[in-house]
């Protein structure tokens, strides 16, 4: 696989998870009747979790793509 491909596909499962977060806390903060300290420990708790997400596409990506010793 071309190494280039593979950027292509981390960039995008980063900004997929970015876009996922805007687009999650818009939701979260403009709607409902939660307070303020709840609404923040909901977007920290979003955000952990899409940050897990790309970095588990980066990181299975890496790990397929990685040239392997031949010994």
């Amino acid at each position: 696989m071309d190494r280039s491909s593979v950027r292509a596909v981390e960039i995008v499962a980063v900004f997929t998870s970015a876009i996922a977060f805007a687009v999650g806390s818009l939701q979260v903060t403009l709607s409902g009747t939660l307070r303020f300290r709840e609404r923040l420990w909901l977007l920290t708790a979003l955000g952990a979790g899409l940050t897990v997400f790309a970095l588990l596409i980066v990181g299975g990506t890496w790990l397929i793509t990685r040239r392997r010793s031949r010994r």
